[in-house]
């Protein structure tokens, strides 16, 4: 049964008395935390650090913290991500990771010589909305995603599941949603619809009846789909001491492992070092 259904059944499975449960989850400790709507209260910060709200319990498990502990055992063999994505994370939290063989049959995709690229520019983000609104904004990656975005669909990439423009922001989401509706039909989760509507503070629909569709995401609601051409907008450029980056280490390792396909991530290289981010090298 599924976790919700146990949730119910609650009396029935007392009653049982069952001395063996198995548990299927398509992950471990390192993927998605929970989303906490007041992001201050997130453990990337110091407060949130001590009230680890967004604390999965599948992180309480494995970490204890004075409170119950599970024996765990990971599976090393991933068949999803091709070897050049798997590198990113291999590096730096599953050092053990092995590539399936079928991670090497994947198609090469059309127009790109590498499956993965960092773009790197030095261009300030933008501001954005007002002081009520958390989100943040960086028009030069807005332009930047739709001229790569057009250039995959001249190549014949022009089903939904065929492109995926990712950014850890709700801000760049409408920015990038509004400049890919002028060309192209956008398909957007609904939690990221409702977000956008809140901010916008109405609902405007402004995709395309065209054949030439694009999805569109922020990375916590990417989680479990698949697309053949990921596209990342991750937005920072500022000081480090107005820095917050939205992509913790569990953030980071969940949006890679999702990936079986070529990537491009556009972001400010430097912006990496000044919090010691993943990949910096």
């Amino acid at each position: 049964m599924t976790t919700s259904g146990a949730a119910k059944l609650q009396n029935l499975i007392r009653y049982i008395d069952l001395k063996i449960i198995i548990c299927e989850e398509a992950g471990d400790h390192n993927q998605l935390r929970p989303n906490v709507s007041t992001y201050s209260l997130s453990m990337e910060l110091q407060i949130g650090e001590y009230y680890q709200l967004d604390k999965s319990l599948f992180e309480r498990f494995v970490d204890g913290n004075n409170a119950i502990t599970i024996e765990r055992t990971r599976l090393l063999i991933q068949r999803r991500m091709r070897n050049e994505i798997s590198d990113l994370i291999r590096r730096t939290i599953y050092e053990d990771l092995i590539d399936g063989k079928n991670t090497a049959k994947y198609p090469n995709i059309c127009g790109a010589q590498h499956k993965v690229y960092f773009i790197d520019y030095n261009h300030p983000e933008d501001s954005f909305g007002d002081s009520g609104i958390q989100s943040h904004v960086n028009m030069h990656e807005v332009k930047m995603v739709v001229e790569m975005v057009k250039y995959f669909v001249k190549n014949g990439y022009t089903k939904y599941e065929d492109i995926a423009v990712l950014t850890p922001y709700s801000g760049q989401l409408i920015k990038i949603k509004d400049a890919l509706s002028k060309s192209f039909s956008i398909e957007i989760d609904e939690r990221d619809a409702e977000n956008i509507a809140y901010m916008e503070r109405e609902e405007n629909n402004t995709s395309k009846p065209l054949n030439q569709r694009v999805t569109l995401r922020t990375v916590d609601n990417f989680q479990g789909e698949e697309t053949k051409i990921v596209i990342i907008s991750l937005v920072r450029n500022c000081s480090v001491s107005a820095l917050t980056l939205h992509f913790g280490s569990v953030s980071v390792s969940a949006s890679t492992f999702q990936f079986k396909s070529p990537t491009r991530a556009f972001g400010y290289a430097a912006t990496g070092h000044k919090v010691k981010w993943m990949w910096t090298d």
